[in-house]
């Protein structure tokens, strides 16, 4: 008796577990409390957000040093392809009013998480996303 409600309990979290990333393939919660947080830049601020993958994110982890005390906000996720990335660029750079942009991108693309058609494309959305940016 014991058995079969273990298996089910196990399968039912495993389902779950899958929705519950499905619903926020773009990881847009990772940096929701952070950037909730984060005050407008102040008067003749240079801020700068850095966008991208697990390079991205681990420059902050390993190089605290590099970030402590400037303006400069990390917004790297780990596994993320270009895709993902143009999901969450209004809620984690451009709503962040960055004066400037970094982005690595396209490394997890190139590693095959993504399909080639994506790869061509998505130069010209982060030129049509910063084109939003500056129109806010």
């Amino acid at each position: 008796m014991k058995k079969p409600f273990l298996i089910f309990t196990l399968l039912f979290t495993l389902f779950m577990a899958k929705n519950l990333y499905a619903q926020d393939w773009q990881n847009l919660a990772k940096y929701h409390d952070d950037n909730a947080k984060l005050p407008p830049p102040a008067k003749g601020e240079k801020r700068v957000v850095f966008m991208g993958n697990s390079i991205t994110e681990g420059w902050l982890k390993e190089m605290p040093e590099f970030f402590a005390g400037k303006p400069y906000i990390d917004r790297g996720i780990g596994g993320q392809v270009t895709g993902q990335m143009l999901l969450r660029f209004r809620v984690d750079v451009i709503a962040l009013q960055p004066t400037v942009v970094v982005i690595l991108a396209g490394t997890n693309d190139i590693a095959g998480n993504n399909v080639p058609d994506n790869i061509r494309d998505d130069p010209r959305q982060y030129r049509f996303n910063g084109r939003i940016g500056k129109s806010q």
